[in-house]
Parts: structure tokens; C-alpha cells; sequence
């Protein structure tokens, strides 16, 4: 037995065998040589770039969008009664949702959260401020509903 572990020191390779005896040593030396043979031997590298892709991975992720950014176009056909009509006066035809604003006519609403909520059977687009929130129905995948049955103003995407 110490033959064979005497045999396995004497056949490592001349970096192992410092390895060994510099590491037997206390001090920031040891240490310091260690880490340079695994640098050359592209460990840390290695490592170094597993944390850095990982990290870029997990902030990708953490700014995910609610999938429903885009330009919108007010479906003609699809704005009832009076609130319809107003919004076609006033130009209110076209908006553009982003990440986390409405932009409409040049001037830009900025919203702390705008997220996908499902209440039922039935998924909504809600845009929060502080305490108050909007929502709008989620009527298909580029469909947007705003307002409520006496007054309703459809989106469509504007592909």
C-alpha cells in the first residue's frame, strides 16, 4: 500500500508534484500558485465564463416582457357608441405599447408594472400606477379590449 501511493507521487505529472508540495506549504504563495496552474489549464476561464453566461441568462430573464408590446390600431368597426366616436375626433387611432408605457398622439403614459393577469377564463393586459390599475381584455393574441360593454375601443396589432 505505501509502495503503490509512493509510486502514484513519483508518476505524477512535475505540475502535480509542485502542486502537492505547494500546497503542503501555508502561505498566500500556495495559494497563489495553485490558482495560476488552474488558469493555465483554463479552469477558471472556464468558470469565469459559466458565471458570466449564467448571470446574462438570469437578467435576460428577469426583464422578460408581457408579450404584448407593439403598435395598435383602433378597429374602426369596433368602437361602439359615443366613446367609439370620441376617440376618432380626438385622433386616439393608433398607440404603441411598450415594455412599460402607452405612447398615443406623441405623448407617452409611464406605468410601474404592465403585466398578464388571467381571471377565469378570461386573461387581461394591466397597467399599474402606484396603487390604481387599468385593464384591458385580452380578446385574442393581437387583440386588445378597452373599456367595458357600454363603452369599448378594440386594438388590433398593427403587424
Amino acid at each position: 500500500m505505501i509502495r503503490s501511493a509512493a509510486l502514484a507521487k513519483v508518476n505524477a505529472s512535475p505540475v502535480q508534484q509542485k502542486g502537492r508540495v505547494m500546497a503542503s506549504q501555508k502561505g498566500a504563495s500556495a495559494l497563489y500558485y495553485v490558482v495560476m496552474t488552474l488558469a493555465k489549464e483554463g479552469v477558471v476561464m472556464n468558470l469565469l465564463r459559466f458565471i458570466f453566461s449564467f448571470t446574462a441568462l438570469l437578467i435576460l430573464h428577469a426583464c422578460g416582457d408581457h408579450g404584448y408590446e407593439g403598435q395598435y390600431r383602433l378597429a374602426a368597426d369596433r368602437a361602439d357608441g359615443l366613446f367609439g366616436s370620441m376617440a376618432s375626433v380626438m385622433g386616439v387611432e393608433e398607440i404603441t405599447i411598450g415594455h412599460d408605457f402607452v405612447e398615443a398622439n406623441g405623448s407617452r403614459q409611464v406605468y410601474d408594472d404592465i403585466f398578464v393577469r388571467d381571471s377565469g377564463d378570461r386573461a387581461y393586459l394591466v397597467f399599474k400606477r402606484g396603487e390604481s390599475e387599468e385593464a384591458w381584455r385580452i380578446k385574442g393574441k393581437d387583440t386588445l379590449v378597452q373599456g367595458n360593454q357600454l363603452m369599448r375601443l378594440e386594438y388590433t396589432r398593427v403587424h
